[in-house]
């Protein structure tokens, strides 16, 4: 298994992307070729794959951004394929993420996962993420 950044578009790896989307929320997702080159394209994020030969058996999103109290990173995204769970490869995902985030002197890294996540939220404190006190909110546009 070998963990890269995602820097060049594939028809193969947008399907193996939109089957691990698929495995993240029971929601449709619609994410597009145009989607997956933004990302791979723009300057403020990081698309983290993990390949099992030439099969993406996991993927993070690591997104960079400046605000006024500090140069922060946001992890979002995270899923492992469900034949490759329990393997550790999250963890090395996100200590990818924590790495790069280093190395570009992030102040913080921030993320969310669901309490009912139990696993993912244990790693992620293991890991050294600290629990946040705040109610985490978002709002959902119509279309």
């Amino acid at each position: 298994m070998i963990l890269k950044e995602i820097t060049e578009f594939s028809q193969q790896l947008h399907l193996e992307i939109n089957s691990l989307l698929s495995q993240l929320t029971e929601h449709k997702i619609n994410f597009t070729k145009s989607n997956l080159l933004s990302i791979i394209n723009s300057e403020t994020s990081i698309l983290l794959g993990a390949f099992e030969g030439t099969k993406l058996i996991g993927i993070l999103t690591l997104i960079i951004y400046q605000i006024p109290t500090g140069f922060c990173g946001r992890i979002e995204d995270v899923v492992v394929d469900t034949k490759f769970r329990g393997k550790g490869i999250g963890k090395m995902l996100s200590l990818e993420a924590i790495k790069r985030g280093k190395e570009l002197n992030l102040d913080k890294i921030y993320l969310t996962s669901n309490p009912n996540r139990i696993i993912a939220n244990q790693l992620y404190q293991k890991i050294g993420f600290q629990l946040g006190k705040t109610n985490s909110y978002f709002y959902t546009y119509k279309k």
